[in-house]
């Protein structure tokens, strides 16, 4: 279904002769500033924290015990099969999912909604956002 609107969106920006750009598949026209770089660096530094908090609180099995091998959570592959399903699952996530989410969505609320007040950036970036959680709470 992600690829399918993906599709969609690509579609449409190619029949209207409008650019990537306009759904987010291109950087934009002013570079992010420092306090944006360095929020960037601050989320990546403690994900990596959290990441390796959890990877530690993970029970080991009676033959990893003595190597200390962790073992993996039920969602990760353990098969070349499973590897395949999981990339293609990975690559449908991180691909269709932004051009939907953010590039079409943030770009056809900015239409709507206009960007010129705070509140209005605000629920440009945010009814996105709550949408994708919505999407993902199965998880």
């Amino acid at each position: 279904m992600l690829w399918v609107l993906a599709a969609a969106v690509g579609l449409v920006c190619w029949v209207y002769g409008r650019s990537g750009k306009e759904i987010g598949l291109q950087w934009g026209d002013t570079p992010y500033n420092g306090v944006a770089q360095a929020l960037v660096v601050l989320l990546l530094v403690l994900y990596v924290l959290d990441v390796s908090s959890e990877v530690s609180k993970l029970p080991k099995t009676e033959t990893s015990k003595s190597t200390s091998i962790p073992t993996l959570p039920a969602f990760l592959p353990s098969t070349g099969r499973e590897f395949i399903h999981y990339a293609s699952l990975a690559l449908s996530a991180g691909l269709a999912e932004e051009i939907v989410y953010r590039g079409y969505c943030i770009t056809y609320l900015q239409t709507i909604l206009g960007e010129e007040a705070w509140w209005q950036v605000a629920l440009v970036l945010l009814l996105p956002a709550v949408a994708f959680g919505l999407g993902h709470l199965y998880q």
